[in-house]
């Protein structure tokens, strides 16, 4: 089963204007679907391996192309500018969430370099100026694809997020701040981190979390 209700929440609708959590949007409800999305459980599942966790597939709007529509820019390939720097932020924190999230992890290709299809949603028939990955993208995004490649570590190093059967726990630390997830993620196997500490902050301003006692590492 895909996670569409939790993918809708990270992104807004598959192909219109509409924000989701990851562009700001402050409401409760989009918080907490991405909050539960987290451990791939929408109380039909009795595995996490049922679910496959996405915020953008063949179909629809790639996640790089909805980010741009619902801020209202159609500079597919500017990758410089002040706002592209938004919205590559925006791009990572969707990343951050499907790959920190349990169920197996899916993404188009090119997705974490920031690949466009100039806008078009319904590409299975279109021609390769739209379908054909552009590397230079890759070269220009190479911030972007090496974040991506930091969380596949991550996610790698961590058993919880893998579980296939197991719901991960996780405590919640962002005392009802709209834009911000802070979860706490305890681990019992051997020989990794005992627990992670995973913190999201989709607002525009930065965010003050109280850490748990401890010794942590960024």
């Amino acid at each position: 089963m895909f996670s569409t209700w939790s993918a809708h929440a990270i992104k807004g609708d598959p192909d219109g204007s509409s924000k989701g959590w990851v562009q700001g949007e402050s409401s409760s409800s989009q918080r907490d679907a991405v909050y539960g999305g987290l451990s791939a459980n929408d109380g039909r599942l009795t595995a996490r391996s049922q679910t496959v966790t996405y915020a953008d597939a063949h179909d629809n709007l790639i996640l790089w192309d909805k980010i741009l529509r619902s801020n209202g820019s159609e500079a597919w390939t500017d990758y410089t500018s002040a706002a592209a720097e938004t919205y590559l932020k925006q791009l990572n924190l969707a990343k951050t969430i499907v790959l920190m999230s349990q169920g197996m992890a899916f993404s188009v290709a090119g997705t974490e370099f920031a690949r466009t299809k100039q806008g078009c949603h319904n590409s299975y028939k279109a021609g390769d100026n739209i379908n054909a990955i552009d590397w230079t993208a890759r070269e220009d995004n190479a911030a972007s694809a090496a974040y991506y490649k930091g969380l596949i570590q991550i996610r790698k190093a961590f058993s919880p997020i893998t579980d296939p059967v197991n719901e991960y726990q996780k405590t919640d630390l962002a005392n009802g701040d709209a834009n911000l997830i802070a979860v706490e993620i305890p681990n019992q196997t051997a020989g990794e981190w005992s627990k992670l500490l995973l913190i999201l902050n989709s607002g525009s301003s930065s965010r003050t979390v109280t850490l748990p006692a401890g010794d942590w590492t960024l």
